[in-house]
């Protein structure tokens, strides 16, 4: 086991007015298993790519995920419950240009209904990325995931 340190903050001034959160100097820490995966690969347009499944990876129980891509628009797909036992539910987000996407659990809800009307806790089984077909320039997607730790 492992500990990760995770440091994350943001500064704005509005209408004069410093606002700011997180912290520079002081990490959140979370708890990480020793096994890891880099992913890395270019994009051109309308490229798919599985950058980690759970059953087809070097870390087979994600824990902690990090993915960047150095061009804006570049297209995420997070599948909950793949083999459908509870209720297969799908999500994508779209990244902008290097600011990474963290996230510290591979816990979402699967068969999910609006307002949180029904939906069980299950686990994010795949992730897929897309550089959108009309994309001008090729995406160069970098990842960085680690296993959850041991309990």
């Amino acid at each position: 086991m492992a500990t990760l340190e995770l440091y994350q903050a943001f500064q704005v001034t509005i209408g004069g007015e410093l606002l700011i959160g997180g912290s520079r100097s002081a990490p959140q820490e979370i708890d990480v298993g020793d096994e890891f995966d880099r992913p890395r690969k270019t994009l051109a347009a309308g490229d798919i790519w599985d950058l980690w499944t759970a059953d087809d990876s070097a870390v087979d129980a994600m824990g902690f995920l990090w993915v960047e891509s150095d061009v804006d628009g570049v297209q995420l797909e997070f599948t909950v419950d793949l083999n459908n036992g509870v209720g297969l539910g799908v999500f994508a987000i779209v990244l902008v240009a290097n600011i990474p996407l963290i996230l510290p659990t591979k816990q979402a809800i699967a068969n999910y209904a609006a307002n949180f009307a029904t939906g069980t806790v299950d686990s994010i089984e795949r992730i897929r990325v897309k550089n959108p077909a009309d994309a001008t320039d090729d995406a160069n997607v970098r990842g960085f995931i680690l296993s959850e730790a041991e309990a």
